[in-house]
């Protein structure tokens, strides 16, 4: 796979040679790695929130009290935010 990502010396041009171009290659493999470990953290992130939080106190309201309205016992008649 390094051939494929990696231009030779025959693929430049006479114009190029002359302007002393060098052979070009591949230079984002490295932030791909990053940017894949990160979007792999990412999921790690949310499967635990969803795991272990409730998603409903990010759509419901929550009172003073730390309630979520219209889902706890006290305040599930109470399904807005006052």
């Amino acid at each position: 796979i390094g051939s494929v990502l990696q231009q030779s010396d025959e693929d430049l041009l006479d114009e190029e040679r002359a302007a002393f171009h060098q052979p070009h290659g591949c230079t984002d493999t490295g932030c791909l790695v990053v940017f894949v470990a990160c979007i792999i953290g990412l999921g790690a992130v949310l499967g635990y929130a969803m795991g272990s939080g409730d998603l409903r106190r990010l759509t419901h309201g929550i009172d003073w009290e730390g309630q979520t309205c219209g889902v706890d016992l006290l305040v599930v008649d109470k399904p807005y935010l006052f």
